[in-house]
């Protein structure tokens, strides 16, 4: 697993299943990683979950199949890419740290606005408004 340098002697925790291994972050020639090694694969249709001292950084119910995933934590939101390969799986994930963003999008997907459309129009300024007077108006 590859990190972001803020990780550099950090920990990170996998667990797969039921079972959980913590993890070491080391530097090499500048990526900052940490690796699993296992005896058996990882079985079809089993749950994987990362972690480290701030919260979730994935969370998938299975690595069975190529998805996207997006989803919102207490302060975060979490987005996984799960890309299959001939004899593997690639995971690709992001955690972007937002409260406000998070806790605002939680607060409207519970209003009755949820339910409603969103519209949206690519636009300037000048398109859609006059300029103090219509010869100002560049279109």
């Amino acid at each position: 697993m590859q990190l972001p340098k803020t990780y550099a002697g950090k920990t990170v925790s996998v667990k797969i299943n039921k079972k959980s291994y913590l993890l070491n972050v080391t530097d090499e020639s500048g990526n900052q990683v940490c690796r699993l090694s296992l005896k058996k694969a990882i079985p079809v249709g089993a749950s994987v979950a990362i972690s480290d001292e701030y919260g979730e950084i994935l969370s998938l119910p299975s690595i069975d199949a190529e998805r996207k995933s997006t989803r919102l934590t207490y302060k975060a939101l979490l987005q996984a890419d799960v890309i299959k390969g001939e004899n593997s799986y690639e995971i690709h994930a992001i955690r972007t740290y937002k409260p406000k963003t998070v806790s605002s999008l939680k607060a409207l997907a519970g209003s009755g606005l949820s339910k409603g459309t969103i519209y949206l129009m690519n636009s300037s300024h000048q398109d859609i408004a006059w300029m103090d007077s219509p010869e100002n108006a560049y279109f």
